[in-house]
Protein backbone atom coordinates (compact mmCIF):
# COMPACT_ATOMS: atom_id res chain seq x y z
CA UNK A 1 0.00 0.00 0.00
CA UNK A 2 1.30 3.27 -0.98
CA UNK A 3 1.26 6.29 1.66
CA UNK A 4 1.18 9.70 0.80
CA UNK A 5 3.78 11.57 2.12
CA UNK A 6 7.46 12.39 2.28
CA UNK A 7 9.94 12.00 5.37
CA UNK A 8 10.01 14.55 7.41
CA UNK A 9 13.68 16.11 7.09
CA UNK A 10 12.75 16.32 3.50
CA UNK A 11 9.29 17.95 3.84
CA UNK A 12 10.97 19.91 6.55
CA UNK A 13 14.29 20.84 4.20
CA UNK A 14 14.56 25.03 3.66
CA UNK A 15 11.82 25.81 5.70
CA UNK A 16 11.74 28.64 8.25
CA UNK A 17 13.18 27.01 11.71
CA UNK A 18 10.40 27.17 13.57
CA UNK A 19 8.33 25.22 10.93
CA UNK A 20 11.11 22.49 10.70
CA UNK A 21 10.59 22.33 14.76
CA UNK A 22 6.56 22.22 14.51
CA UNK A 23 6.94 19.62 12.26
CA UNK A 24 9.12 17.78 14.69
CA UNK A 25 6.53 18.42 17.66
CA UNK A 26 3.90 16.58 15.72
CA UNK A 27 5.84 13.48 14.79
CA UNK A 28 7.40 13.24 18.56
CA UNK A 29 3.79 13.65 19.84
CA UNK A 30 2.81 10.54 17.90
CA UNK A 31 5.89 8.60 19.30
CA UNK A 32 4.33 9.39 22.89
CA UNK A 33 1.02 8.76 21.94
CA UNK A 34 1.87 5.21 21.09
CA UNK A 35 3.98 5.17 24.25
CA UNK A 36 1.15 5.77 26.49
CA UNK A 37 -0.39 2.58 24.94
CA UNK A 38 2.47 0.94 25.86
CA UNK A 39 4.19 0.34 22.29
CA UNK A 40 7.46 1.18 21.52
CA UNK A 41 7.98 1.84 17.80
CA UNK A 42 11.29 0.12 17.74
CA UNK A 43 12.72 1.84 14.20
CA UNK A 44 12.22 5.36 14.12
CA UNK A 45 13.76 7.20 11.58
CA UNK A 46 12.60 10.00 9.28
CA UNK A 47 11.31 7.71 6.45
CA UNK A 48 9.06 6.32 8.67
CA UNK A 49 7.45 10.00 9.61
CA UNK A 50 5.91 11.24 6.69
CA UNK A 51 4.03 14.72 6.26
CA UNK A 52 1.43 14.86 3.51
CA UNK A 53 0.54 17.66 1.32
CA UNK A 54 -2.41 18.46 3.91
CA UNK A 55 0.46 18.77 6.73
CA UNK A 56 -0.49 15.72 8.40
CA UNK A 57 1.90 13.40 9.75
CA UNK A 58 1.93 9.62 9.64
CA UNK A 59 4.24 7.19 11.53
CA UNK A 60 4.15 4.44 9.99
CA UNK A 61 6.02 0.61 10.11
CA UNK A 62 5.14 -0.70 13.32
CA UNK A 63 6.44 -4.19 12.00
CA UNK A 64 8.54 -4.80 14.87
CA UNK A 65 7.13 -2.80 17.15
CA UNK A 66 7.07 -4.30 20.68
CA UNK A 67 4.54 -3.33 23.72
CA UNK A 68 6.54 -1.57 27.03
CA UNK A 69 5.97 -4.80 28.40
CA UNK A 70 8.34 -6.78 26.62
CA UNK A 71 5.71 -9.00 24.82
CA UNK A 72 6.28 -8.59 20.89
CA UNK A 73 3.63 -6.94 18.26
CA UNK A 74 5.90 -8.17 15.68
CA UNK A 75 9.34 -9.56 15.17
CA UNK A 76 11.79 -10.81 17.25
CA UNK A 77 12.79 -8.86 20.43
CA UNK A 78 16.25 -7.89 17.98
CA UNK A 79 14.38 -7.16 15.07
CA UNK A 80 16.34 -5.92 12.24
CA UNK A 81 17.11 -1.81 12.45
CA UNK A 82 18.67 0.71 11.43
CA UNK A 83 21.74 1.26 12.74
CA UNK A 84 22.09 5.09 11.82
CA UNK A 85 19.16 5.57 14.46
CA UNK A 86 19.64 2.68 17.10
CA UNK A 87 20.90 3.85 20.08
CA UNK A 88 23.99 1.77 21.40
CA UNK A 89 22.19 -0.39 23.61
CA UNK A 90 20.04 -1.35 20.85
CA UNK A 91 22.83 -2.26 18.68
CA UNK A 92 24.75 -4.37 21.72
CA UNK A 93 21.41 -6.54 21.30
CA UNK A 94 19.23 -5.18 23.74
CA UNK A 95 15.54 -5.21 23.29
CA UNK A 96 13.48 -1.90 22.43
CA UNK A 97 12.56 0.65 24.94
CA UNK A 98 10.85 4.02 25.05
CA UNK A 99 14.67 5.10 25.43
CA UNK A 100 15.74 3.60 21.87
CA UNK A 101 12.60 5.83 20.49
CA UNK A 102 13.82 8.64 22.56
CA UNK A 103 17.48 8.17 20.96
CA UNK A 104 15.90 7.86 17.37
CA UNK A 105 13.88 11.05 17.90
CA UNK A 106 17.45 12.81 18.53
CA UNK A 107 18.79 11.41 15.39
CA UNK A 108 15.92 12.63 13.94
CA UNK A 109 15.84 16.30 15.19
CA UNK A 110 19.42 16.88 14.06
CA UNK A 111 18.67 16.14 10.41
CA UNK A 112 15.67 18.34 10.25
CA UNK A 113 17.93 20.90 12.41
CA UNK A 114 20.54 20.57 9.18
CA UNK A 115 22.27 24.06 8.34
CA UNK A 116 20.42 25.37 11.41
CA UNK A 117 22.66 27.08 14.06
CA UNK A 118 20.74 27.03 17.09
CA UNK A 119 22.56 26.41 20.19
CA UNK A 120 19.70 25.29 22.30
CA UNK A 121 17.92 22.76 19.88
CA UNK A 122 21.49 21.35 19.21
CA UNK A 123 21.71 20.89 22.80
CA UNK A 124 18.44 19.23 23.06
CA UNK A 125 19.04 17.01 20.06
CA UNK A 126 22.01 15.66 21.71
CA UNK A 127 20.82 15.27 24.99
CA UNK A 128 17.58 12.94 23.63
CA UNK A 129 20.69 11.30 21.41
CA UNK A 130 22.78 10.75 23.82
CA UNK A 131 25.39 7.42 24.27
CA UNK A 132 24.06 6.94 28.08
CA UNK A 133 20.35 6.17 28.06
CA UNK A 134 20.48 7.40 31.71
CA UNK A 135 21.01 11.05 30.54
CA UNK A 136 18.10 10.74 27.73
CA UNK A 137 14.82 12.68 28.50
CA UNK A 138 13.36 10.28 30.24
CA UNK A 139 10.06 10.10 27.78
CA UNK A 140 9.18 11.56 24.17
CA UNK A 141 7.00 13.68 26.80
CA UNK A 142 10.05 15.02 28.12
CA UNK A 143 12.10 15.93 25.33
CA UNK A 144 8.70 17.73 23.35
CA UNK A 145 8.74 19.93 26.80
CA UNK A 146 11.93 21.41 26.11
CA UNK A 147 11.51 21.42 22.47
CA UNK A 148 8.29 23.74 23.75
CA UNK A 149 10.50 25.41 25.87
CA UNK A 150 12.32 26.28 23.35
CA UNK A 151 9.45 27.94 21.56
CA UNK A 152 8.42 29.55 24.61
CA UNK A 153 11.91 31.33 24.40
CA UNK A 154 12.16 29.86 28.35
CA UNK A 155 15.50 28.26 29.30
CA UNK A 156 15.64 24.76 27.93
CA UNK A 157 16.77 22.01 30.69
CA UNK A 158 19.59 20.10 27.84
CA UNK A 159 21.69 23.52 29.21
CA UNK A 160 23.19 24.63 32.38
CA UNK A 161 20.92 26.83 34.59
CA UNK A 162 23.50 29.19 35.16
CA UNK A 163 22.57 32.84 35.86
CA UNK A 164 23.77 34.55 32.91
CA UNK A 165 21.77 31.64 31.24
CA UNK A 166 18.51 32.16 32.70
CA UNK A 167 19.17 36.24 32.39
CA UNK A 168 19.33 36.18 28.43
CA UNK A 169 16.63 33.94 28.33
CA UNK A 170 14.68 36.57 30.33
CA UNK A 171 15.82 39.54 28.55
CA UNK A 172 15.56 37.70 25.31
CA UNK A 173 11.16 37.25 26.56
CA UNK A 174 10.85 41.11 28.02
CA UNK A 175 13.00 43.14 25.27
CA UNK A 176 10.80 46.21 25.92
CA UNK A 177 10.01 45.72 29.74
CA UNK A 178 14.04 45.63 30.20
CA UNK A 179 14.02 48.39 28.22
CA UNK A 180 11.81 50.49 29.99
CA UNK A 181 13.24 49.11 32.93
CA UNK A 182 16.54 50.41 32.16
CA UNK A 183 15.24 54.21 31.39
CA UNK A 184 13.72 53.95 34.34
CA UNK A 185 16.61 52.88 36.87
CA UNK A 186 18.81 56.02 34.86
CA UNK A 187 15.77 58.48 35.97
CA UNK A 188 15.89 56.98 39.40
CA UNK A 189 19.13 57.06 40.00
CA UNK A 190 19.48 60.78 41.20
CA UNK A 191 16.59 59.94 44.16
CA UNK A 192 17.78 59.03 47.39
CA UNK A 193 19.22 55.98 47.70
CA UNK A 194 19.03 55.22 51.21
CA UNK A 195 15.40 56.18 51.06
CA UNK A 196 14.11 53.58 48.24
CA UNK A 197 16.34 50.88 50.72
CA UNK A 198 14.41 51.78 53.56
CA UNK A 199 11.62 51.26 51.67
CA UNK A 200 12.12 47.96 50.10
CA UNK A 201 13.68 46.54 53.78
CA UNK A 202 10.10 47.71 55.53
CA UNK A 203 8.27 46.25 52.50
CA UNK A 204 10.50 42.71 51.14
CA UNK A 205 8.91 40.13 53.96
CA UNK A 206 5.30 41.35 52.96
CA UNK A 207 5.96 41.75 49.60
CA UNK A 208 7.72 38.42 48.81
CA UNK A 209 5.00 36.36 50.90
CA UNK A 210 2.41 38.21 48.68
CA UNK A 211 4.01 37.03 45.84
CA UNK A 212 4.63 33.47 47.21
CA UNK A 213 1.36 32.93 48.10
CA UNK A 214 0.34 34.81 44.18
CA UNK A 215 2.45 32.41 42.70
CA UNK A 216 0.80 29.10 44.02
CA UNK A 217 -2.61 29.90 44.16
CA UNK A 218 -2.83 30.91 40.45
CA UNK A 219 -0.71 28.09 39.69
CA UNK A 220 -3.25 25.50 41.28
CA UNK A 221 -6.28 27.19 40.01
CA UNK A 222 -5.15 28.08 36.58
CA UNK A 223 -2.24 25.92 35.18
CA UNK A 224 -2.65 22.44 37.28
CA UNK A 225 -6.58 22.64 37.05
CA UNK A 226 -8.20 24.67 34.25
CA UNK A 227 -5.99 24.86 31.72
CA UNK A 228 -4.70 20.98 32.18
CA UNK A 229 -8.47 19.65 32.43
CA UNK A 230 -9.26 21.91 29.26
CA UNK A 231 -6.40 20.85 27.29
CA UNK A 232 -6.94 17.05 28.15
CA UNK A 233 -10.01 16.86 26.29
CA UNK A 234 -8.19 17.70 23.11
CA UNK A 235 -6.43 15.24 21.11
CA UNK A 236 -2.68 15.77 20.39
CA UNK A 237 -2.06 18.43 23.67
CA UNK A 238 0.45 15.74 24.96
CA UNK A 239 3.26 18.26 24.69
CA UNK A 240 1.46 21.45 26.15
CA UNK A 241 0.36 19.01 29.02
CA UNK A 242 4.16 18.31 29.76
CA UNK A 243 5.08 21.81 29.65
CA UNK A 244 2.32 22.69 32.03
CA UNK A 245 4.06 19.85 34.64
CA UNK A 246 7.37 20.95 33.99
CA UNK A 247 6.32 24.74 34.72
CA UNK A 248 4.05 23.88 37.38
CA UNK A 249 7.03 21.62 39.24
CA UNK A 250 9.71 24.77 38.79
CA UNK A 251 7.33 27.14 40.51
CA UNK A 252 6.50 25.07 43.12
CA UNK A 253 9.76 24.00 44.20
CA UNK A 254 10.94 27.49 44.01
CA UNK A 255 8.32 28.41 46.77
CA UNK A 256 10.72 26.62 49.11
CA UNK A 257 8.20 26.24 51.68
CA UNK A 258 8.92 25.81 55.36
CA UNK A 259 8.16 25.80 58.91
CA UNK A 260 7.96 29.61 59.23
CA UNK A 261 5.81 30.10 56.32
CA UNK A 262 1.80 30.57 56.36
CA UNK A 263 -0.55 27.79 56.66
CA UNK A 264 -2.56 28.79 53.84
CA UNK A 265 0.48 28.74 51.36
CA UNK A 266 2.00 25.69 53.06
CA UNK A 267 -1.98 24.00 52.38
CA UNK A 268 -2.18 25.50 49.27
CA UNK A 269 1.42 24.08 48.24
CA UNK A 270 0.67 20.82 49.03
CA UNK A 271 -2.99 20.39 47.40
CA UNK A 272 -0.80 21.53 44.31
CA UNK A 273 1.56 18.99 44.83
CA UNK A 274 -0.58 16.20 44.82
CA UNK A 275 -2.78 18.15 41.66
CA UNK A 276 1.17 17.38 39.90
CA UNK A 277 1.02 14.15 41.28
CA UNK A 278 -1.95 13.19 39.50
CA UNK A 279 -1.34 15.22 36.19
CA UNK A 280 2.26 12.95 36.31
CA UNK A 281 1.03 9.42 36.78
CA UNK A 282 -1.68 8.95 39.03
CA UNK A 283 -5.26 7.28 38.18
CA UNK A 284 -8.16 9.36 37.83
CA UNK A 285 -7.68 11.62 35.47
CA UNK A 286 -5.36 11.98 31.38
CA UNK A 287 -2.08 12.02 32.87
CA UNK A 288 1.30 12.04 31.37
CA UNK A 289 2.06 8.10 32.28
CA UNK A 290 5.01 9.29 34.65
CA UNK A 291 4.31 6.95 37.94
CA UNK A 292 7.84 7.93 39.07
CA UNK A 293 7.47 11.17 39.16
CA UNK A 294 4.04 11.15 40.81
CA UNK A 295 5.79 9.68 43.32
CA UNK A 296 7.63 12.44 44.00
CA UNK A 297 5.06 15.01 44.11
CA UNK A 298 3.63 13.06 46.86
CA UNK A 299 6.80 12.42 48.85
CA UNK A 300 6.97 16.64 48.98
CA UNK A 301 3.19 17.17 49.68
CA UNK A 302 4.01 14.70 52.86
CA UNK A 303 6.78 16.65 53.74
CA UNK A 304 4.83 19.91 53.56
CA UNK A 305 1.25 18.33 55.40
CA UNK A 306 3.36 16.09 58.11
CA UNK A 307 4.53 18.87 60.17
CA UNK A 308 1.69 20.72 59.78
CA UNK A 309 -0.68 18.38 61.23
CA UNK A 310 1.75 17.79 64.15
CA UNK A 311 1.67 21.93 64.90
CA UNK A 312 -1.94 22.07 64.23
CA UNK A 313 -3.62 18.60 65.72
CA UNK A 314 -6.92 20.32 65.75
CA UNK A 315 -6.90 21.67 61.86
CA UNK A 316 -9.45 19.48 60.15
CA UNK A 317 -8.40 20.61 56.72
CA UNK A 318 -4.67 20.41 57.09
CA UNK A 319 -5.61 16.88 58.67
CA UNK A 320 -7.93 16.02 55.67
CA UNK A 321 -5.44 17.26 53.49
Amino acid sequence: MTVDGVPIDEAAADRPLTERIAMFVKGADAVQHAHSRMVVHADLKPSNILVGHDGRLKLLDFGIAQLIDGSSSGSATGGAVTREFASPQRLDGSGPSVADDVFALGRTLDMILEGAEDRELAAIAAKARAADETRRYGSAAELIADVERWRARLPVSALPATLRYHAGKFVERHRLGVGATGVALVLLSGTSLIATSSYFRAEGSRTRAEARFGEVRDLSRFMLFDLYDTLAKRPGTVADRAAIAATSARYLDRLNVSGETGIDLRLETARSYRRLAAIEGLPGISNLGRPGRAVSALDRADAILRPLATEQPHNVIALAE
